[in-house]
């Protein structure tokens, strides 16, 4: 898979602090005094309401965007031909995406934007992280896809899996590769 599309996933994978940060940038002091009129002149409070409203686009996008991807992402891997298995065993992974969420998503809701320091060194971290996403080849790690209703399981101690619903021994399974030993499971 190329670096591209795993610095995509990771991006996806940060979409739930993106959210946060943005709802941080809110300025619900203005919203209180918003009264709307009916004119289409009075939508310009959406970029108002928020402290810092370049990023906040920013984040939006970095909100949306690769979720939209990773989607588009599955919707292609799934088109391909399957693998065939029986389920012989499930380990659940969706533990490792809470430790995902306390390494890096915790820590980084009371991370300040302010200042010119403050988002340069948000910036350098960020590259940082994704260089060491990809590398480490820890993208199906996604707590968007928990959100979604997806869970991460290895079957039969071979099979990194994204699914939905739930698997059990016996369960005949359609594995779509993604890469390496990362699939789309899609129940028979």
């Amino acid at each position: 898979m190329r670096a591209w599309v795993k610095a995509m996933l990771f991006f996806s994978s940060l979409s739930p602090l993106f959210v946060i940060l943005l709802v941080e940038m809110i300025d619900f002091n203005f919203i209180n005094t918003l009264k709307w009129t009916g004119k289409w002149d009075d939508l310009d409070f959406i970029l108002k309401m928020f402290i810092q409203p370049f990023l906040a686009i920013i984040f939006i996008v970095l909100s949306i965007i690769p979720n939209v991807f990773l989607f588009c992402m599955m919707t292609y891997f799934k088109s391909k031909s399957p693998h065939q298995a029986i389920v012989t065993k499930i380990t659940l992974k969706n533990g490792d995406v809470l430790n995902y969420i306390a390494t890096y998503l915790i820590p980084f809701v009371s991370f300040k934007t302010d200042k010119l320091n403050d988002l340069l060194s948000f910036i350098i971290l960020m590259i940082i992280l994704t260089i060491v996403y990809i590398n480490a080849s820890i993208y199906f790690i996604n707590p968007f896809l928990i959100l979604m209703g997806y869970s991460i399981v290895e079957i039969n101690d071979k099979y990194i899996t994204i699914c939905k619903g739930n698997l059990v021994p016996g369960d005949p399974i359609n594995l779509f590769l993604v890469d390496h030993n990362v699939y789309i499971g899609v129940k028979r």
